[in-house]
Formats: structure tokens, C-alpha cells, sequence
């Protein structure tokens, strides 16, 4: 989740929001139909393409 990411950042690089819920809310709500959303959260950068490479042809619309 962003919240937890953002405390991993170094601190001149954290950002401060308010009401993520509403706006993740929001965007599963207007976009959770477009492209492929994925929880990339718990994964590196390599197993994000890794995972981006294995399963793209099978979700290509």
C-alpha cells in the first residue's frame, strides 16, 4: 500500500495524504474496468517487470 511504501521513502522524500482510502476507492470505482491493476506493494522492481513480461500477452485485450 502507498501509506506503508511511504514510510520506507527517505524522510525529504515522504509525502503526506489524507484520505487514500477515498481515493483508492474512487479509482477501483471509475477505472477498476481499464488496463490491469495489479498490488505491486510486496514486490521489487525486477519481480514487477518479471510479473509484467510472464502475464501481459494473456491480458491484452
Amino acid at each position: 500500500m502507498a501509506t506503508y511504501r511511504n514510510t520506507l521513502r527517505d524522510p525529504q522524500e515522504r509525502f503526506h495524504f489524507d484520505g487514500y482510502e477515498d481515493l483508492d476507492a474512487g479509482m477501483k470505482r471509475e477505472l477498476g474496468d481499464v488496463g490491469w491493476w495489479f498490488d505491486t506493494s510486496a514486490l521489487t522492481p525486477e519481480e514487477t517487470a518479471d510479473r509484467i513480461i510472464r502475464e501481459a500477452r494473456a491480458r491484452v485485450k
